[in-house]
């Protein structure tokens, strides 16, 4: 894989809106791309996956697979630390 700038890697895996794109609606979603949701490098994601704060399955030995949902609910556990316009902590 290439670097296309420092935020998006090129190629079949992520585009410039991949957080918007369809396929990260997808229900499994790689180690890429759920760092890419979260904002955290990979590294930090196998780390998550490794200590199980964050839950994921391996369809094959060498890939290693995050479900939306699981990574959704590791979103919602966590909070954004955003507040909306009107809204207070």
């Amino acid at each position: 894989m290439s670097r296309s700038d420092g935020n998006h890697l090129t190629g079949n895996h992520l585009t410039g809106d991949r957080l918007t794109g369809d396929r990260l609606t997808d229900d499994n979603l790689t180690v890429a791309e759920a760092a890419l949701a979260l904002r955290v490098s990979e590294k930090t994601v196998r780390r998550l996956i490794e200590s199980g704060e964050l839950r994921a399955f391996k369809p094959t030995k060498r890939n290693t697979r995050v479900p939306r949902a699981n990574l959704d609910a590791f979103i919602e556990s966590r909070g954004t630390g955003e507040v909306g316009v009107g809204e207070s902590r």
